[in-house]
């Protein structure tokens, strides 16, 4: 605003300026009729501010601000956050040195005659749960200077105090202006007491007339009455629910099916899920019938569980409604995420079913299902390890145990079951408790026995279940990924000893990697098993998602058969087959009559004696992209010193041409044929390529194809002939309205 503009804007009226320093950033409409505001909140977000108040010391910032000066060199600029996400600029004084702020160019201009009245709020800085306490004498000098630094006018402001609670005192002053230039502001600390000194500054506002500023300070005022209302319930939110409450609403349901169905259909997270995946579904990369959170985030799947006649899915969400910049996602807190299916197919989501409170956040546990109730247990982070129970339903009601943190046990990524009378828990992959009432908790030391086969730093996601005539722990390694051992469990000891090693991821956890497992006993000797799958390109509104479900069991040989679940088959729309053909050596075929992005394949190819096959998806014309799943076939001795294994490998690396795709390394893995043919099931998702062969190897990845036309699929067979025995493909429908 330059010096004609302010002098039209001030003519014929009382200019009136209104300085707030403020205890807590209060978000209200500012008048249209405001001349000028000064946004320290937004001169934070401008400059850019790390973390660490998160962690209880203060901001500093060496930077200049914008239009001010600042007295006191070794004092630095600090940042205080005073609410999530809102910030203030803070005044600190001690005996030694202070922090004055003045404005480089006037604000307005100095009728003579004409009457600024001076409106402000004042109180302490409060940061990372700390407050400063003013002692008598403090004070926060507002000063108006001309241009040559004389004050002419100087008002002497005490600070409110802080007790629990946001206080906005309000203090209102006239000066007559005298005519002698544009007026400056200078705001400065006075430090009287034997104590260090804080004020907060959060924004200063100029009016042009003082009806403007009576309305500003009046809609100030009423903002200032609500947030203190929503302080008041926060505090009472938190002295019910715990000190680290949720902001994300929770609601609690009734207790029959009925009821329940017919709340959900109004609820407001519902509707809210809604709306966010009718608004993402517009995402060329968001899969049409794997699970992705309906929101923001997601992490771990865990929990999964069958009650009362549905399949319930548990996995770490991440709400934004305390966080909701993508700014700001990586602060985003963890909570049990839900869903639930009649098939493990089709899902439908409920609303978030654990909330921190005395946790900080919710990681990764289980669950157990009883005859009247479900049990969960898992890590509380800076609380202990947890159990929730909830009875109804559709598991939406759930109620921690009073003596929550519980006794006794360690806290980390936990499972949990029940033999008898008595639950057992492991938390970490290794570490055995046990207990009788679900508070106390007794450890028993090392779960595995005698194991002879690398897990790297396998601490966390464990699953234990039984499978066959044997056992399965299942874990996930920040190292090597989601893993499994089978093995044989000594009940009356309660030790594990493994006989057999596998893996579902077969290279790094990212990008686009194999993430955690989970799973649940089918009821029928065997397992299911869902794990989720890391992003390769990055979204402010979603990343990874969950793979299709797994049917695992036990072969004659007594090691696992994973195939993907029977019920995947409601999906198939628009087959397509091509019957038995002979893949001649260096040549692709491209297999016109089938293509697409949301895809099942299943093929059957008898190698002969190529050196290798080759199943191409997600294919351009020209084979710019391209996602392949290779099978090189030795499984003979290559020389007179060495048998090789067969070899499958699913390579991503020609996956896309985008220069935000973070391309993923092939996966491979070792696979004996022993003369089967080689079985591929393929299913294609748009950003996600899950691979099973022969029921004895999964592979799976995330890809990102540029190109509108990748839609293609061939088959390749190198060196010597093949023959493809039989190809089925079938377009996959969506699971989602």
């Amino acid at each position: 605003m330059n010096e004609t503009t302010s002098k039209r804007l001030s003519f014929r009226t009382c200019a009136v300026l209104a300085l707030s320093l403020l205890v807590g950033r209060v978000a209200y409409s500012e008048p249209a009729s405001a001349l000028f505001t000064e946004d320290f909140n937004g001169e934070a977000a401008l400059i850019g501010r790390n973390y660490q108040a998160q962690t209880f010391l203060p901001v500093k910032h060496g930077h200049e601000l914008p239009g001010w000066t600042k007295q006191g060199d070794d004092m630095p600029v600090h940042w205080v956050e005073q609410s999530p996400g809102n910030w203030a600029l803070m005044l600190v004084a001690n005996r030694a040195q202070q922090n004055i702020f003045t404005q480089k160019k006037g604000m307005t201009v100095n009728d003579k005659g004409h009457v600024y009245t001076v409106s402000l709020d004042a109180g302490p800085a409060v940061y990372a749960g700390l407050s400063q306490e003013t002692a008598a004498g403090d004070q926060i000098a507002v000063e108006l200077l001309r241009s040559d630094g004389t004050v002419l006018w100087k008002r002497m402001v005490t600070p409110g105090k802080w007790r629990g609670k946001p206080v906005m005192e309000n203090h209102t002053f006239n000066y007559e202006g005298d005519g002698t230039g544009p007026l400056r502001l200078r705001l400065s600390p006075v430090y009287t007491s034997g104590v260090r000194f804080f004020g907060a500054i959060d924004h200063i506002q100029i009016f042009g007339s003082a009806a403007a500023a009576t309305a500003a300070i009046g809609a100030r005022q009423a903002a200032e009455k609500v947030a203190r209302q929503q302080m008041a319930e926060t505090l009472a939110k938190r002295r019910r629910e715990g000190p680290y409450a949720s902001l994300t609403p929770k609601f609690t349901f009734a207790e029959t099916l009925d009821e329940q169905e017919e709340q959900l259909k109004t609820n407001p997270l519902m509707q809210r899920f809604a709306e966010s995946r009718k608004r993402l579904a517009a995402d060329r990369y968001r899969p049409a019938y794997h699970f992705v959170s309906p929101e923001s985030q997601m992490n771990d799947p865990h929990g999964l569980c069958f009650w009362q006649g549905r399949w319930h899915l548990f996995y770490q969400a991440y709400p934004p409604d305390e966080f909701p910049s993508p700014a700001d996602i990586a602060r985003r807190r963890q909570h049990w995420g839900h869903a639930v299916s009649d098939d493990l197919v089709h899902w439908h989501d409920l609303p978030y079913a654990i909330y921190p409170g005395i946790e900080k956040m919710c990681f990764t546990g289980d669950t157990v299902v009883e005859d009247k109730q479900v049990v969960a247990f898992y890590p509380g982070i800076a609380a202990g390890q947890m159990v929730a129970v909830a009875t109804d339903p559709l598991l939406l009601n759930w109620e921690k145990l009073e003596e929550t943190p519980v006794r006794g046990a360690p806290t980390g990524d936990s499972c949990i079951w029940k033999e008898g009378d008595t639950y057992f828990g492991l938390v970490g992959a290794n570490g055995l408790v046990s207990s009788k009432n679900l508070v106390d908790w007794t450890a028993h030391g090392a779960f595995l026995e005698g194991n002879p086969f690398p897990m790297g730093d396998a601490l966390a996601c464990p699953n234990f279940v039984p499978i066959g005539n044997k056992h399965m722990l299942l874990s996930f390694s920040h190292t090597i990924g989601s893993q499994y051992l089978l093995g044989d469990y000594d009940k009356q000891r309660h030790r594990f000893k493994p006989y057999a090693h596998g893996r579902f991821n077969h290279g790094a956890v990212s990008p686009g990697g194999v993430h955690a497992p989970s799973v649940a006993a089918d009821g029928k000797g065997g397992v299911i098993n869902i794990l989720n799958i890391n992003d390769g390109r990055h979204s402010d509104d979603w990343d990874q998602i969950m793979s299709l479900p797994q049917h695992l069991t036990l072969g004659p040989d007594s090691l696992l058969r994973i195939e993907p679940l029977d019920a995947l088959a409601s999906l198939r729309a628009d087959h397509r087959q091509v019957a038995e053909t002979v893949l001649p050596a260096n040549k692709e075929i491209v297999l016109e009559a089938i293509a697409g992005n949301t895809l099942e394949v299943d093929a059957e190819i008898d190698p002969k004696a190529s050196r290798w096959v080759q199943l191409n998806v997600l294919r351009s014309p020209n084979a710019e992209e391209q996602t392949s799943i290779t099978f090189y076939n030795y499984d003979r001795k290559l020389s007179i010193w060495y048998y090789t294994k067969g070899v499958v490998c699913l390579d991503g690396s020609r996956s896309s041409t985008l220069p935000d795709v973070w391309l993923r390394p092939p996966e491979r893995a070792v696979m004996e044929r022993k003369g089967e043919p080689l079985r591929l099931r393929v299913f294609v998702d748009r950003s996600v390529v899950e691979v099973f062969v022969n029921e004895k190897l999964y592979l799976a990845m995330r890809v990102y194809p540029g190109r509108a036309d990748s839609v293609g699929v061939s088959i390749r067979a190198q060196g010597q002939d093949a023959v493809l025995n039989r190809l089925d493909a079938w377009r996959m429908q969506s699971i989602w309205p």
